[in-house]
């Protein structure tokens, strides 16, 4: 039995650099094989699967880490300015090189009718974050791919960058009892999220169950980050929540997601604050991301349907390979700029308030 004496003295970068292979395991099969294929769909007869996995850890991570720096940063708009460096500059990257390099290679309609397509120039807007095209005009389309989507794993950046949002707002009306507010939020949107489960009522126009699920690990996170120094981590604990978890997974499917989401919670968090931290000098975590879906993709109208553990391999190494290429060139730059918040935002502002006379 032990509780987190220091916040930071944890492994979440590990813990999301594994999310994010899951993700990318469970892809290798989809897009190349089967999904039924999948060793952890096929041994919970297709109720979850490697992927669900790493997107649990990703957004209850996300909710653990966002709430913090969002209680610790004094003013929104440096809050804002620090989630914009960790996630656009990829992206951004990712989608023009998709536009204009990967597309005109791939793509079966002839050059000068892919770059003159609308489609094609509506795909930059994904770059975005909020407004995901999954489809550029002819690439990857042939019978070999299971799914014509160019770059599949970027519509969670858009729940993320909701909720984001939304953190945003609810601290800002409720600045003095935000951490009451957090509860609150996490309480009702996991009672939701039993009655989704249930199907006591439809939100599907808006959300999927997963969709759902992971807005309320997110807030999870949050309150667990609000109250870090009040859990208690205990492998009793864990077995008392995995069990009834099998349980229902396999016997009592309304009642799965209960324990699926506090065991999933308490598993990450237990996992991040063992007592031997590992430190990683780079993140590799976003890059694998949001690279792995199109270089699977690549591999497969290369090679064809072939061994998903193959691909997966190669696509394991060309991913590291382009992570690394991404946190040196373009993330761990990027990144640098959070000190010149000040001098960017607030020094110009407050000069043009003392040419006035303004005290």
């Amino acid at each position: 039995m032990r509780k987190i004496n220091n916040f930071y003295a944890n492994n979440f970068d590990l813990a999301r650099l594994v999310a994010a292979f899951l993700v990318l395991f469970t892809h290798g099969f989809e897009l190349v094989a089967d999904l039924k294929d999948e060793p952890l769909y096929a041994l919970t007869n297709g109720k979850l699967r490697c992927s669900t996995i790493g997107l649990y850890i990703f957004f209850f991570t996300s909710g653990y880490l966002v709430t913090k720096s969002f209680i610790k940063t004094p003013r929104v708009g440096e809050f804002i300015w620090k989630r914009f460096l960790r996630i656009f500059p990829a992206l951004i990257v990712i989608v023009f090189v998709t536009v204009f390099l990967i597309g005109p290679i791939f793509t079966k309609l002839p050059i000068a009718a892919y770059f003159t397509n609308s489609d094609t120039y509506r795909y930059l807007f994904t770059s975005t974050g909020i407004y995901i095209r999954h489809i550029l005009p002819g690439v990857f389309e042939g019978s070999q791919h299971y799914d014509h989507g160019v770059n599949g794993s970027l519509w969670s950046i858009s729940l993320e960058l909701k909720l984001y949002f939304l953190l945003v707002c609810l601290g800002i009306l409720f600045k003095k009892g935000i951490k009451n507010i957090f509860t609150y939020l996490a309480l009702i949107s996991f009672v939701l999220n039993i009655f989704v489960m249930l199907n006591l009522f439809n939100l599907q126009y808006y959300f999927t169950p997963l969709h759902f699920s992971l807005f309320v690990l997110f807030w999870i996170g949050s309150v667990c980050c609000i109250y870090y120094d009040r859990i208690i981590l205990n492998s009793r604990i864990l077995f008392f929540l995995v069990i009834p978890w099998i349980f229902c997974l396999y016997f009592f499917e309304p009642m799965r997601m209960i324990f699926e989401l506090f065991f999933f919670s308490y598993l990450t968090l237990y996992c991040c604050y063992t007592r031997k931290t590992i430190s990683l000098k780079i993140d590799l975590s976003y890059g694998t991301y949001i690279y792995a879906f199109l270089t699977t993709q690549i591999y497969v109208e290369l090679l064809g349907k072939t061994d998903p553990l193959k691909i997966i391999f190669l696509v394991t190494w060309s991913v590291i390979m382009l992570s690394l290429a991404s946190w040196l060139l373009i993330e761990k730059n990027s990144l640098a700029f959070k000190k010149y918040y000040d001098r960017i935002f607030i020094s110009s502002f407050t000069r043009r308030k003392l040419n006035h006379g303004d005290t």
